[in-house]
C-alpha cells in the first residue's frame, strides 16, 4: 500500500483495495470508510505530461460524488510551467467537482462548472492532470454500479 494512502487513514478506518477495478492507467483503487461512516475512493492513475508520465491520486467523496483532493504523487515536469501543476492554487480547482460530468480544459477563465482553467504554457501538462481526473470519473461510476 502506497505511504500517501496510509497518511490519509485515521485509527479505526477500514481500507479496501478494489483490485478489479484496476485499468490500463489507475494501478490502485482503494475504498476508505472513515470512523464516521463517510466513504472515499481514492485511486491512483497516470497520464501523460509534456515530458513523460504524471501520477496522481484523486481522492473522491462517494456520499457527495465529489472530488476531496487531487494529489500529483510523480512528474517529470521542468519545474517552470510544468511543475506549476503541483501547487495547491492549481490543484484546488478541482476540488468540489461533481463526478457526473467529465471535465473540460479551459484556456483563460472557466465558465462552466465542468471546466478548469489551465496553466499558461503548461497545456500538455494540465490537460494530463484533467484527463487522469476523468479516467478516475469513469472509473468511479463503474465502481458506483457494483460496489457502492
Amino acid at each position: 500500500m502506497p505511504t500517501i494512502i496510509e497518511e490519509q487513514l485515521n485509527t479505526g478506518d477500514k481500507l479496501t483495495s478494489l483490485e478489479k477495478y484496476k485499468a490500463d492507467d489507475i494501478h490502485g483503487v482503494f475504498l476508505l470508510e472513515d470512523t464516521r461512516g463517510g466513504k472515499r475512493l481514492l485511486q491512483i492513475v497516470d497520464g501523460k505530461g509534456f515530458n513523460g508520465k504524471l501520477q496522481l491520486l484523486v481522492s473522491i467523496s462517494v456520499d457527495e460524488n465529489k472530488i476531496l483532493k487531487v494529489d500529483v504523487l510523480e512528474h517529470t515536469e521542468t519545474p517552470s510551467y510544468g511543475g506549476y501543476v503541483t501547487e495547491g492554487w492549481f490543484l484546488e480547482r478541482f476540488i468540489g467537482k461533481t463526478t457526473d460530468k467529465q471535465l473540460k480544459a479551459a484556456k483563460i477563465a472557466a465558465k462552466a462548472e465542468e471546466e478548469i482553467t489551465i496553466i499558461t504554457g503548461a497545456t500538455v501538462t494540465s490537460e494530463a492532470v484533467i484527463n487522469g481526473v476523468n479516467s478516475c470519473f469513469t472509473n468511479y461510476q463503474s465502481i458506483k454500479g457494483e460496489e457502492l
